[in-house]
């Protein structure tokens, strides 16, 4: 197994519709909503295709949720690991990878997860 399959079987995957824009290092911009997101990574659905292994950013809103989080917007490094077309959906469906979260990208993960999925468990630096 390569280092990516061991993280994503580690990892809980929640089944979200959150929004997203993911910018690549060589600025283009793809819009789009999470399908599942984990402490190492995410799948997302973007109107544009991606090439595997595109490294970017990943602006992912948190929804806000009264008396529990703010909505916030977290900015996570992250590489593409695959790209498919989803009929069914009708945008592409891809797989990210997040690397090298720094610690304020954490805390806003860990807080989003506690918030909305009350046993997530915590996200640490080698999920990341």
């Amino acid at each position: 197994m390569n280092d990516y399959s061991d993280k994503t079987q580690r990892a809980t995957r929640h089944g979200v519709r959150w929004r997203v824009v993911l910018v690549t290092t060589d600025g283009r911009q793809a819009f789009g909503r999470t399908g599942d997101l984990s402490a190492s990574g995410a799948s997302v659905y973007l109107d544009v295709y991606l090439q595997m292994q595109t490294d970017a950013l990943l602006h992912l809103e948190v929804p806000a949720r009264p008396d529990v989080i703010e909505r916030q917007i977290v900015q996570l490094p992250c590489r593409v690991v695959y790209t498919v077309h989803d009929n069914a959906m009708g945008q592409f469906r891809t797989g990210i990878q997040f690397m090298q979260l720094d610690e304020p990208a954490r805390d806003i993960l860990q807080r989003a997860f506690k918030a909305y999925f009350h046993r997530a468990r915590p996200v640490v630096a080698e999920d990341a």
